[in-house]
């Protein structure tokens, strides 16, 4: 089908905690969760396969504020978080939080009004009628996060690579539509301001 698997994980229990597959039949609760991670022309999905459902659930993923935050130099970054970095001492997630939470905080001194209007272009980008569409948004209102989702039965007998092809699809067409909407429409005005007085334009 072209997707590159990029991770597959589980069994999982509901708190998180990763079984050895070994060790399922020890396990007084019996359901788990198996994720599977898969990217296609630079889209990335999961698919997670949740043993108490005959479904699974497609979904694509965005981190607003980890897309804001890539508009963000060093220095207004550790301005914004009252922090002094030592960047070469940071590993890889320290340094996605700490650029997160500056992007926050550009995300928290937007107006409103212009928040209200990020969320509403937003939806309409990434919404359609095959796809559901999920959103996280700030006090106000600006959204931080989406997720396009959809479900598929994988274990019929009738399931063939035109099927998962026709449900995967979709979802990452709607999630790309909402990247580049994201990408390229949530702009930090910077121009006669400092870092603690940015804001995002929305386009």
């Amino acid at each position: 089908m072209g997707y590159e698997i990029d991770d597959f994980s589980g069994p999982i229990k509901e708190d998180g905690e990763e079984v050895e597959p070994e060790k399922i039949e020890d396990e007084e609760d019996g359901r788990f969760r198996y994720y599977l991670t898969i990217k296609l022309e630079g889209s990335q999905c999961y698919i997670v396969f949740d043993t108490a459902f005959r479904h699974a659930e497609i979904t694509y993923p965005l981190n607003i504020a980890n897309t804001v935050s890539r508009q963000l130099e060093t220095d207004e970054i550790e301005e914004l978080t009252g922090e002094s970095v030592d960047w070469e001492s940071l590993d890889e997630l320290e340094e996605s939080d700490l650029k997160r939470n500056a992007a926050l905080k550009v995300i928290d001194n937007t107006d409103p009004s212009t928040a209200h209007r990020a969320s509403f272009n937003l939806s309409a980008y990434t919404s359609t009628a095959l796809v559901d569409y999920r959103h996280r948004l700030a006090e106000n209102n600006f959204p931080i996060e989406f997720q396009c989702t959809r479900s598929m039965f994988p274990y019929t007998e009738d399931v063939t690579l035109q099927y998962l092809d026709d449900r995967i699809m979709p979802v990452i067409i709607a999630g790309e539509r909402g990247r580049r909407y994201a990408q390229y429409s949530f702009a930090i005005e910077k121009e006669d301001r400092q870092p603690a007085e940015y804001e995002i334009e929305s386009l």
